[in-house]
């Protein structure tokens, strides 16, 4: 039985909880609306660090295609899209594996922000425990924003080489992945970062 795809927003894609499953139970994204394994969403589709992303105007999620896609030769880079597809997580980044790509007329981009509101969702609540986050020193943190501003020569840095040559040892990796989270830097494409 196909499962129902349900319509989301990007952001609550991008800030679900991945559960995979055993055997022929689909993988579930728990959401705010609850759990899906397909979802429905419309947005621009973008080229972004050269891979195809849709943004909805609350975040961007990567599409990967690994087959041919029904409507993929319709759409072209710019246009509002509508995506039904599952959504997949490598390496703790979500994606979407899409089924259908259909070019769309941006009301029914409207309609749909109608549909689910202008009030996204609360955050999925973690059912785990979560440790608490180590603090990092403004000191080690500077360190390290100074040696990605160093290595940047306009492509990013290499986070192995930012975690080598900060001196920090085992700590950097630490002190990268919060700045990370607290947003003083951003990750232009996989293991490599930039300081905003």
């Amino acid at each position: 039985m196909r499962q129902v795809a349900h319509h989301v927003w990007v952001k609550e894609i991008l800030d679900g909880r991945y559960e995979e499953k055993e055997g022929w139970e689909p993988n579930l994204l728990h959401t705010g609306r609850g759990p899906v394994s397909r979802v429905n969403i419309i947005g621009t589709l973008l080229l972004s660090n050269e891979q195809t992303v849709l943004d909805d105007g609350t975040g961007q999620v990567p599409v990967r295609a690994f087959e041919a896609i029904p409507g993929l030769s319709q759409v072209e880079m710019g246009m509002m899209a509508l995506i039904i597809g599952r959504p997949r997580m490598y390496k703790d980044r979500v994606f979407v594996i899409p089924e259908i790509i259909r070019a769309i007329d941006p009301v029914w981009a409207a309609r749909r922000k109608q549909e689910l509101g202008d009030v996204r969702p609360a955050p999925v609540i973690e059912e785990k425990v979560v440790a608490p986050q180590p603090v990092v020193s403004d000191n080690a943190a500077e360190v390290v924003v100074s040696v990605i501003a160093g290595l940047d020569t306009g492509d990013g840095a290499d986070i192995d080489v930012v975690i080598e040559q900060s001196g920090l040892g085992a700590r950097a990796e630490k002190i990268v992945n919060q700045l990370l989270l607290d947003g003083d830097i951003f990750e232009i494409r996989p293991g490599v970062i930039k300081v905003l």
